[in-house]
């Protein structure tokens, strides 16, 4: 008898198999088969569990088409918790080191509670000359070749090629000498050789003088002094972060990254194959993208890094300024939380998936991500989803609320950027406590409202809240529901009519 009397009796009807075949019943998930996400965990690095089925995923790089990883990522997304807690473990599974390159600051403090090393450029120095295992030829065209990047050298190709001739120079009268010359010898050659020279070269030679001048003078001779450090063993001292935000500018940044990169490169090759499966070194690049060019370092370790076990994990807030010369060619995308639309459009355009996987990347929840595998053999799937990165230790978290939008960032980071932007540490301590006494969550007015309470100017909050992501129009808006808590409840807004 009919438990349900008014649906009435069941029909059966007769369906074509043509039919039911249009119609499937069962649909797989788009993700990789559970043999492949779930490799041996003893030599993989454990991520997290697949949305569909849960299918615990172990990231290891023999079934894909090389060792490289992307991740990219809004601030505040998980991006670099993640990279933190995948170097972790991979340090644990295969011993593998790694060099990171900090253009902000983020992993510094990091490094040190892991053990690792922490070498700050602008307290220490980098002479640009020093060999670091390679012969004077090789680093002569590498240090020629940054300096004409990153400095007005690359514009001029007569004083380009003094500089190359001095430093050639220099090299060869410190053959029998254990240490390596500086740009202050460069210089001083240069000087030394104009006074004897014809008129038209001595002009040339004081140009290259005055070129180089920026990077000599006292304050300023990061790279023009002798090391402070091994760089021998930058790779052989197991996690090390080479913070470069003491350096005065970009450009300086730029520089000391590319060389360092540059000799990555050539220790790599030095090293010669990697044996078996396992990895000896990552390199990490956190938007560092003004050195990735197609004829790069880091392009150059992306193409040859398998053959030789060296990984490249690049990390980014807008996947367009990941060059693509590299952004094709990683192994592994990870992709956090990304709620602009054009790198919504250059990650679909790029990958190919679907409209449905657009949408859910733009509504990721905080340390969920999608993944997208280059399978070596195999044919590429849809991007598939992982549920919360299981991380070494859980950070805390501060949310930010303007007109139902929600933006998330790390506590400390996002702490740390108000100092930089003129919070003193004590005004930053109260701000961290109130906001651990408002759960870590509050509406984007309160918080401008609050700022404005410790002295930061309206100019730094408007910079501030750019730099957390806020569109120009949510700027307003949280400026206008600041300005609302300031009035009493039984204020009311009121036209009145100012024509004559």
């Amino acid at each position: 008898m009919n438990a349900w009397p008014w649906l009435g009796f069941p029909e059966s009807r007769p369906v074509l198999s043509g039919a039911l075949r249009s119609r499937p019943l069962f649909v797989r998930p788009s993700q990789p088969p559970s043999r492949l996400l779930f490799s041996d965990p003893t030599d993989g690095i454990w991520v997290s569990k697949a949305k569909a089925f849960g299918v615990p995923f172990c990231w290891s790089f023999a079934h894909l088409a090389n060792p490289h990883v992307a991740v990219v990522g809004m601030t505040g997304s998980g991006k670099s918790f993640f990279v933190k807690s995948f170097l972790t473990r991979s340090n644990l599974v295969w011993g593998t080191h790694a060099l990171i390159l900090d253009w902000s600051g983020e992993y510094a403090s990091w490094v040190k509670q892991s053990g690792g090393h922490v070498i700050r450029l602008g307290e220490a120095s980098l002479n640009l000359l020093d060999l670091g295992g390679m012969t004077p030829s090789q680093r002569t065209r590498q240090v020629v070749e940054a300096l004409a990047l990153l400095t007005d050298l690359g514009q001029f190709a007569r004083e380009r090629q003094w500089v190359r001739f001095a430093i050639e120079q220099c090299y060869a009268m410190r053959k029998f000498s254990k240490r390596p010359p500086t740009l202050k010898d460069v210089s001083a050659w240069l000087k030394a050789k104009s006074r004897r020279a014809s008129a038209w070269d001595k002009r040339e030679m004081e140009n290259a003088v005055l070129l180089l001048r920026p990077l000599v003078i006292g304050g300023s001779d990061f790279f023009a002094k002798p090391s402070s450090f091994a760089l021998e063993k930058l790779l052989e001292a197991g996690l090390v972060c080479v913070d470069l935000t003491a350096l005065p500018s970009e450009s300086f940044r730029s520089l000391a990254g590319l060389s360092l990169l540059q000799f990555v490169a050539e220790k790599m090759r030095a090293c010669g194959p990697g044996e078996g499966r396992r990895l000896k070194w990552w390199v990490v690049l956190d938007e560092a993208w003004k050195i990735c060019r197609e004829d790069g370092d880091p392009v150059a370790i992306v193409r040859e890094g398998r053959k030789y076990a060296f990984g490249l994990v690049i990390a980014s807030q807008n996947p367009m300024d990941v060059h693509s010369a590299i952004f094709s060619n990683v192994g592994s995308l990870f992709m956090f939380r990304t709620a602009f639309s054009d790198s919504l459009d250059y990650l679909q355009k790029t990958l190919g998936f679907s409209d449905a996987v657009r949408r859910r990347i733009g509504l990721l929840p905080v340390g969920c991500c999608a993944v997208n595998l280059q399978w070596a053999g195999f044919s590429q799937g849809d991007a598939f989803f992982l549920e919360r990165v299981d991380g070494e230790a859980l950070l805390e978290w501060v949310s930010l609320e303007v007109k139902s939008v929600a933006f998330s960032f790390e506590k400390k980071k996002f702490l740390s950027e108000l100092q930089k932007l003129g919070v003193s540490a004590s005004k930053a301590l109260e701000l961290e406590a109130w906001l651990s006494g408002k759960s870590n969550a509050v509406d984007a007015g309160s918080w401008v409202a609050k700022l404005s309470d410790v002295g930061l100017a309206d100019d730094a909050v408007r910079r501030h809240l750019k730099q957390c992501g806020f569109s120009d129009e949510q700027v307003s808006d949280s400026f206008a529901a600041s300005f609302a808590s300031f009035l009493p409840k039984s204020a009311r807004l009121v036209e009145v009519d100012v024509r004559p």
